[in-house]
């Protein structure tokens, strides 16, 4: 027990500095953009998906802002396309994810992530658009409110999206490390189990590689409730442990951006069909993401 300590506390005052300086930067984005205005000049269009995504990549928040966000999208007249990219693109990428990632997994695995969280949406929310733009069945926003949103914000407890009142740097760097750092430590503390439970040729003889490899990575990913930030430092530990760059790089991407409460608002803001669309989607994007992370890692 006394090495999942020493684990714990060696990777924490590694990585200490980077998560601080990742989430001033957020506070100051947090701060001094004013998001609304950015939201509501984001049209119905191509150009659109990609401001949306270029939004949810650089917009800082917690878990939940990005339904209440993607509500203002909505009545500012965005279609389905446009939120689904941002929906996608939300949890993929923040300021504070990129530097820790950066700091922990090194910058190939930074610039993958940065690539592949704008790549990845842009595309869906492209594909996503055109279905609703041809008619098809199902594929249209049904009626939604930006105050259900809200109010479902306000009842999950994160009151750190949820707007209403004057924003500071201090307030935002103070409630943006609260809200991170019970995730980003609970996943220092599974990383260090990891790698004091598992035998390392446990996972290089079994999951290490391979096509199976990046199914498990996969099964394991999307199901397990990820928060921002936790999935860094357990795909630390897959990597150390000899999982290879592509199924880690699956694991962090398919784990990060399926977080349940979202996808249960999903199916109230984007309708049944699209949120299974949705999903199937992830899955499809976070296999493809890691192959092609093989290939040029």
């Amino acid at each position: 027990m006394f090495q999942v300590l020493e684990h714990f506390i060696r990777l924490t005052l590694e990585i200490a500095p980077y998560f601080v300086a990742g989430t001033a930067l957020a506070a100051i984005l947090d701060v001094y953009v004013d998001s609304s205005k950015l939201l509501s000049r984001v049209g119905n269009k191509p150009s659109g998906v990609v401001a949306a995504v270029l939004l949810g990549a650089f917009l800082p928040g917690c878990a939940c802002a990005s339904i209440p966000m993607a509500m203002a999208l909505i009545k500012a007249g965005a279609g389905l396309g446009t939120a689904t990219a941002f929906l996608m693109a939300s949890p993929l990428l923040s300021p504070q994810t990129a530097v820790l990632t950066w700091a922990m997994l090194g910058p190939k695995f930074a610039l993958g992530r940065i690539f592949m969280a704008i790549t990845g949406p842009v595309i869906v929310g492209l594909v996503f658009q055109r279905l609703e733009k041809a008619g098809l069945s199902g594929f249209a926003l049904p009626k939604a409110s930006a105050a259900s949103a809200q109010n479902a914000c306000a009842e999950d407890g994160h009151s750190c999206c949820c707007a209403g009142h004057r924003k500071t740097f201090i307030k935002s760097f103070v409630t943006i490390t609260a809200d991170l750092s019970k995730y980003f430590m609970l996943g220092m503390v599974i990383a260090a189990l990891f790698t004091w439970l598992i035998p390392e040729h446990a996972i290089k003889d079994h999951i290490g590689s391979g096509p199976l490899a990046y199914l498990l990575a996969l099964v394991l990913g999307i199901p397990v409730y990820v928060c921002e930030g936790q999935e860094i430092p357990i795909t630390f530990a897959l990597v150390s442990k000899g999982v290879a760059p592509g199924p880690a790089f699956t694991f962090m991407l398919g784990s990060v951006g399926t977080c349940i409460p979202t996808l249960i608002m999903a199916f109230k803001l984007l309708g049944r069909k699209p949120t299974w669309a949705y999903l199937a989607a992830w899955a499809v994007f976070a296999l493809s993401a890691g192959l092609i992370f093989s290939l040029l890692a």
